[in-house]
């Protein structure tokens, strides 16, 4: 969805650089722009929003975040104080907190460059400075050998001048006391205790940095699927109204890519019925369209019907799932279904089989059911 942004509804100008998007997954993730999107404001009604702080490329980046809760670690090592910035201004605290945790434990070179010579009192990495200065302190030759170094010396050189003095002070003087560096060689490289528990520590934040994105981005989309904030596309299943985002289905569904691609009755209307699914099933393959799940009491009710729907709609992995459960987790109810609701034209009737199976060795439970009386 990230990548081809059909149906979207909203434009960013970024700097003359244009990016296109969806209200709903924009207002889904991020507090600033739900509450832009709330009202009648200017953004709203026209569907441009004018952006002149942000660099094109860091804004490219923090809409991947938005879309897939993901930000490359290459990325991160080359623009991640532009992008700690922009996560402050629209309100995306996860990644906010990784770009922080980032800098801390992972400078890099042009990290510390732009701490050092673009961050003022109130950016909102200022407060990580400390960690360019001392980055600058240990690493100063590679710091001063980039291009952006000097560029910066012909293009604001009382700026370098400035980071020089903070050099020195933090070299030279600490609370009053001088203080010397050198380096000590020795024949035996030993490494110190406390160096190798901090890049243990370091490996496992490389392990763990966007750990908590994806379960962060299938709860927000959880939350739009209670919603429905911006929807554009009603299915009325049987007299029952679901309301749904087009660009989310045409994301999760061959079908509905299918549909929405072509100027059909139901893509000009916004409407879709449906006859041919029960409206309880019809919101569980709802649900697992946003949120990639469905409940384990829900496979074991309705696993058959599901999987027909799934089979309908091209939802290849709910299909496989609905086959799982009916094989290797077979229930009386799930049985009874397959034996009398399936025919040859169902795309569960090679699982019959397996109910047959099961109601040779379990005839007892399967007759006492509801389903049966």
């Amino acid at each position: 969805l990230f990548e081809d942004l059909k149906f979207s509804d909203i434009v960013f100008n970024v700097r003359g650089r244009q990016f296109k998007a969806h209200k709903n997954i924009l207002a889904t993730r991020s507090k600033f722009f739900n509450a832009m999107f709330e009202h009648p404001t200017k953004e709203n009604l026209t569907n441009l929003i004018e952006v002149e702080d942000v660099e094109p490329a860091v804004f490219h980046e923090i809409l991947r975040f938005i879309y897939t809760g993901k930000v490359s670690e290459s990325t991160m090592g080359k623009m991640c104080v532009g992008i700690l910035a922009a996560t402050d201004k629209y309100l995306l605290d996860q990644l906010k907190m990784e770009c922080e945790t980032h800098i801390i434990h992972r400078m890099s070179v042009e990290n510390c460059l732009e701490l050092l010579l673009n961050t003022h009192e109130h950016h909102p990495a200022f407060h990580l400075r400390q960690y360019a200065v001392e980055f600058f302190r240990n690493f100063s030759s590679k710091v001063m050998a980039t291009k952006d170094w000097e560029k910066a010396k012909k293009d604001d050189p009382e700026k370098c001048f400035s980071v020089l003095q903070d050099l020195v002070k933090s070299l030279c003087l600490v609370n009053g006391n001088l203080t010397i560096n050198c380096v000590i060689e020795s024949l035996i490289q030993k490494i110190p205790e406390t160096l190798s528990k901090k890049l243990c520590i370091e490996a496992d934040l490389d392990e763990k940095l966007f750990s908590n994105s994806d379960q962060l981005v299938a709860a927000e989309l959880g939350e739009l699927f209670e919603t429905m904030k911006f929807s554009d596309i009603i299915f009325n299943v049987r007299g029952r109204e679901f309301p749904a985002h087009k660009s989310i289905l045409v994301a999760r569904s061959k079908y509905f890519d299918a549909m929405f691609e072509h100027p059909t009755k139901e893509n000009l209307t916004n409407l879709i019925e449906v006859e041919d699914v029960e409206p309880v099933v019809f919101h569980e393959i709802l649900r697992f369209i946003y949120t990639g799940k469905v409940s384990e009491s829900t496979m074991e009710r309705m696993p058959a019907g599901i999987l027909a729907v799934a089979d309908k709609y091209l939802l290849d992995q709910l299909k496989m799932e609905c086959e799982t459960q009916l094989t290797h987790r077979m229930s009386a109810e799930n049985c009874l279904e397959l034996l009398l609701n399936t025919h040859e034209q169902h795309p569960a009737f090679h699982l019959r089989k397996y109910a047959v199976k099961f109601f040779r060795q379990f005839s007892g439970e399967v007759m006492v059911t509801d389903g049966w009386k």
